[in-house]
């Protein structure tokens, strides 16, 4: 492995430089402490203690120096070995790509004909030749994606080349490249020498300016039947450069590539010496991949890699000081870190050895400084606590809870727990003879906001009333604010009380609070009160009934009791309010409060009205249109649908309609959460594939969910992870894309949430087996 640090030494001249400021300033204490040991014997103490930690941090932050110094090296040698084989990856990609590009040509006919043919320079001879030129031009984008100048065949029994723009004799196309006139020979012996096959060959052989290889395969080797040629490439040694650029961005080294047989392919940078033979670095022991080699001057560290597609191997040589370099700036952070945290401890053994008595005042002006922020807490707690109160009373007055559990949950906070009492609610409006003005709120344009209320919810006057409901009905006071100078108490009492007698104690407290507000606040006010029900559930009802009780109010009688209403009137009741609640707790499988809301219809419009026959049919249709929107929301093919359909079609009755309302509700007792929360997954998916940021992060923030959860959630559902669910659906729309469109590949892959041409390449032709580009040119071939 790599040598420590050489920077080391500095470290240590930086500790023993430490320890003996610490040694001189340990002294200094100890002898101050001797003097005040009469008055100052707990300084004396921690001087000592604290002496004692400081050399045990010492040692501490040393060994943590070293440990990291150590991670940081195997980092780096991590970081240069991933940098390595990914270029090693690419390269074999490239020449990979190569032996599928000899295949392709293997498997021509026309070409196998050609090279075949006898060269007897005929019209048929050169219009097959024609023709296969013709065939290379196809092959131009394919070209452009290898590291590569350019590629030829080189037909043997014509002793012929052919290539994208020309087709000629071997002779010609040499001159044409510029290569030397008197290698000819050498030239073409190596072109049918078999040892020069899958080999990089150097072109400065041949042409000392010219930097570039060429790289040979056999189109003899891959079928049953001859195909006498050869495939040429001409490798851009600049392109090859590239692959390896990451390593030499910012270190000295070189790079040198050796096949099986020990024989030198490539190289990329200086070499050590004249007489060095990369040979040698085959001889060395390595481990992980890592070795060190001893050469004049420098030590280097060698990093190899094996190619699984042609067994070269690859080794990068740099100078261990070099990868030195990059650590620097750790190790002067970290030196920089201990230096001043030996500073610190040295000035708190100073100070609490001196000032021994301070840290006791600190602790307890702390303890105070806790004490106050604990009673600012529970002073904030204290504050916002009838928010949350009154906003859990405010849901239940107007029927937004639609599971047994939040309502159980909201019991316990509201200590409502209690089974012998009963609810009801009192509707309080008031009247002020000198009202505040309003403050309009206003959006950040200073326009009006709409769908808000245009009263401060916490003004003075509405304090005043506050504290005046709390003298008369009591704390704490479940309220409900809905609107500017309307007030809906939540009252409770026992269950066995008589109603006269309730009645008595309730008028009697409004009338004391009426009295009041009039007098004191100048604020006549009116109140109207629903029934009980010893269900909390059910007080919703009650105070539509107190809402409605103090619409009859009057300057003569300003309280009302539901029952005591006359609602002999041709008017049926069914607010849009009730039929919201009625959508809802129908969706949320809630038959107990369906049943509930029926049976408050048939009250509110069988017993306590006398509708006429078109008024009944209105209320019959205005519930029916309820259930057909409820309905709509289901899918044709499921259960219960066609017993509902047919229900909807028949007859209207009251009963009828709370049937089918109780239809909807099995079917949506069937549905359970997490089947909701995938199907709503997957419909985000559909909308928002296009998306190339699309992730489990964004599906988590936007359905409040972990990211384990929502994985489980789709590995449950299909079988499969999110990101194989995700590049599914994108495939499936590419595919549809590719056959089905005209749009350009360069553009095809953002329309389908794909940021990058390369990795849409891939994922289509691991997808489909073929490339996007064959699949679109295969289907005009056929409709050709």
């Amino acid at each position: 492995m790599m040598q420590a640090l050489s920077s080391c030494k500095y470290y240590e001249i930086v500790i023993v430089s430490l320890y003996n400021i610490w040694r001189r300033g340990t002294i200094s204490m100890i002898d101050l402490g001797k003097r005040l040991r009469s008055h100052h014997s707990l300084a004396l103490q921690l001087t000592v203690s604290y002496s004692f930690l400081l050399l045990l941090i010492l040692f501490i932050s040393t060994y943590f120096y070293q440990v990291s110094k150590n991670d940081l090296q195997q980092t780096e040698e991590s970081r240069t070995k991933a940098q390595l084989f990914n270029a090693v990856d690419v390269t074999d990609r490239d020449l990979s790509a190569m032996q599928g590009f000899a295949l392709s040509f293997a498997h021509d006919m026309e070409l196998g004909s050609l090279a075949r043919a006898n060269p007897d320079r005929s019209d048929d001879f050169f219009v097959k030749s024609y023709k296969m030129q013709q065939k290379l031009i196809s092959y131009v984008p394919v070209e452009r994606q290898l590291p590569i100048r350019s590629y030829f065949i080189y037909l043997p029994e014509s002793d012929s080349v052919l290539t994208t723009g020309s087709f000629s004799e071997m002779n010609l196309f040499y001159i044409r490249k510029g290569l030397r006139k008197g290698h000819y020979g050498k030239w073409h012996d190596m072109i049918l020498n078999e040892e020069n096959y899958a080999s990089l060959l150097p072109l400065s052989d041949y042409n000392p300016f010219n930097r570039d290889y060429l790289y040979l395969l056999s189109l003899d080797n891959y079928l049953f039947y001859r195909t006498p040629a050869r495939l040429g490439f001409l490798i851009d040694k600049n392109k090859m450069d590239q692959n390896f650029s990451v390593l030499f961005s910012q270190e000295d080294g070189f790079l040198a590539v050796l096949d099986s047989d020990h024989v030198l392919q490539y190289q990329k940078g200086k070499l050590p010496s004249k007489n060095f033979n990369p040979k040698k670095l085959t001889t060395l022991s390595y481990q992980n991949a890592v070795s060190s080699l001893s050469l004049p001057g420098a030590k280097q560290t060698v990093v190899r890699c094996i190619s699984k597609n042609n067994k070269w191997e690859y080794y990068y040589v740099i100078p261990v000081s070099h990868m030195q370099n990059s650590l620097r700036p750790y190790q002067n952070m970290y030196l920089l870190i201990t230096g001043v945290t030996l500073l610190v401890c040295f000035l708190l053994i100073y100070f609490l050895s001196i000032r021994n008595t301070r840290p006791y005042i600190r602790m307890g002006d702390e303890l105070d400084s806790s004490l106050s922020r604990s009673r600012q807490l529970e002073s904030t707690l204290e504050r916002q606590e009838p928010v949350i109160r009154n906003s859990y009373i405010r849901n239940i007055m107007l029927n937004r809870i639609s599971s047994p559990d939040e309502m159980d949950y909201i019991k316990r906070y509201l200590n409502l727990t209690r089974t012998d009492i009963v609810y009801f609610v009192l509707y309080i409006v008031a009247y002020p003879n000198n009202p505040e003005p309003e403050a309009e709120n206003t959006n950040e344009n200073g326009n009006p906001a709409a769908g808000e209320s245009s009263f401060p919810p916490d003004s003075a006057y509405d304090a005043r009333v506050l504290s005046c409901m709390k003298k008369y009905f009591g704390e704490p006071l479940y309220l409900y604010h809905p609107k500017k100078h309307n007030y809906a108490i939540l009252l409770r009492e026992e269950e066995n009380r008589a109603h006269e007698e309730r009645m008595a104690s309730i008028s009697g407290t409004f009338a004391a609070f009426h009295e009041e507000m009039l007098a004191e606040h100048e604020t006549w006010t009116m109140a109207g009160m629903g029934t009980r029900d010893h269900i909390l559930e059910n007080i919703w009802k009650s105070y539509q009934q107190a809402m409605e009780s103090a619409s009859y109010t009057s300057g003569d009688l300003s309280f009302r009791d539901y029952n005591s209403l006359d609602l002999s009137s041709d008017i049926y009741y069914y607010p849009s309010q009730l039929s919201e609640s009625l959508t809802e707790f129908i969706t949320a499988g809630n038959k107990g409060q369906v049943r509930e809301i029926f049976q408050f219809l048939y009250y509110e419009n069988l017993e306590k009205r006398s509708l006429s026959y078109q008024k009944m049919q209105g209320l019959l249709l205005s519930v029916h249109s309820t259930l057909f929107r409820v309905r709509c929301m289901i899918p044709d093919g499921a259960e219960q649908v066609q017993t509902v359909d047919i229900h909807l079609a028949e007859y209207l009755s009251l009963k009828q309609l709370e049937n089918t309302a109780l239809s909807l509700c099995t079917y949506f007792e069937g549905i359970t959460t997490q089947n909701q929360t995938i199907l709503s997954m997957k419909a985000y998916i559909m909308e928002n594939y296009r998306d190339s940021s699309l992730c489990l992060t964004k599906l988590s923030d936007q359905f409040n969910l972990s990211e384990s959860y929502i994985s489980y959630l789709f590995k449950e559902s299909t079988g499969c992870n999110f990101s194989v669910y995700l590049k599914q659906i994108r495939m499936r729309k590419a595919h549809k894309l590719v056959t089905g469109s005209s749009l350009p590949l360069s553009e095809l892959y953002r329309e389908v949430g794909y940021n990058n041409s390369n990795s849409f390449r891939r994922a289509f032709k691991k997808a489909y087996g073929v490339s996007a580009k064959a699949m679109r040119d295969s289907l005009k071939s056929a409709g050709s």
